[in-house]
């Protein structure tokens, strides 16, 4: 059914294969046994079922995105990473996920709630992994924002959303430098958003900071199988270098361009 597009009838019957093949009661009957109906445990018809359950999930939640239904998809990925017969790292995926899926669709208790689970799982997630999820959760400010819009109404109230949420993201984490491929790109967006908002001072200070974060993320970064710095090339880098370029380029136009008031040539060449 999924492969011929069908994805109402491909969600139901994962839905149907989830509940009566993958129940909560009878995966604990297959692994632990059940003394009354004479039923010896079975780790490896368990195992078995385990394995095709968390298939089905992650089919099922893939398919809720392919029929653009984003909140029963985040509620799959939700309910995933709370099933004790998963195991850690498949759970943090699916957490990971959720809050993915529940930022981008607004919903701002879910993301508290799934955030809030994934850092409480064990072991406890690093600060690399934290610092990923609340990037995840910050960056769905800037893409409510449409750079190419007007900077008036409601995209200008979306634009001070943005500048708040990515502000907040790197005051938490500025200080980490495991989280500096983030702080540059939240740098970075303050940066751009000042400046559609025509706040030049504020922009240039974004900027600078955006270029200073870049040379932290460069000494934590390593290096590729090549022996080269895995953060030239990257998208800091490209953020980087723009703000760079345009700090060039504002004092090229103040100290030697004609409409700033420096004379072109006159004369016999």
């Amino acid at each position: 059914y999924k492969q011929i597009g069908d994805y109402d009838k491909a969600i139901g019957m994962y839905e149907l294969f989830i509940k009566e093949y993958g129940s909560d009661a009878k995966l604990k009957e297959t692994k632990n046994g059940d003394k009354k109906k004479g039923i010896e445990p079975n780790q490896k018809d368990y195992d078995e079922r385990v394995k095709y359950l968390k298939q089905a999930y992650g089919d099922l939640a893939d398919a809720y995105v392919l029929f653009f239904d984003y909140r029963r998809a985040a509620g799959t990925y939700d309910k995933m990473s709370n099933i004790s017969h998963f195991d850690a790292p498949y759970k943090r995926t699916a957490a990971q996920n959720a809050v993915f899926l529940y930022a981008n669709i607004g919903d701002r208790a879910k993301v508290e709630s799934t955030k809030q689970r994934f850092f409480s799982m064990t072991p406890p997630p690093t600060s690399a992994e934290r610092s990923e999820l609340e990037w995840m959760i910050a960056h769905a400010d800037v893409k409510e924002w449409d750079e190419r819009s007007p900077d008036r109404g409601d995209n200008s109230a979306k634009r001070q959303t943005a500048i708040s949420s990515m502000e907040s993201y790197h005051r938490k984490w500025r200080a980490d430098a495991q989280a500096s491929k983030y702080t540059v790109q939240a740098a970075y967006y303050v940066a751009k958003m000042y400046r559609a908002g025509k706040d030049n001072s504020n922009y240039a200070r974004w900027c600078t900071t955006t270029r200073k974060d870049f040379d932290t993320y460069k000494g934590v970064a390593g290096n590729n199988e090549k022996g080269r710095n895995k953060a030239l090339g990257s998208l800091q880098a490209d953020m980087a270098a723009e703000c760079h370029f345009r700090e060039v380029d504002e004092e090229i136009k103040k100290k030697f361009d004609y409409d700033s008031g420096f004379h072109r040539y006159k004369g016999v060449i």
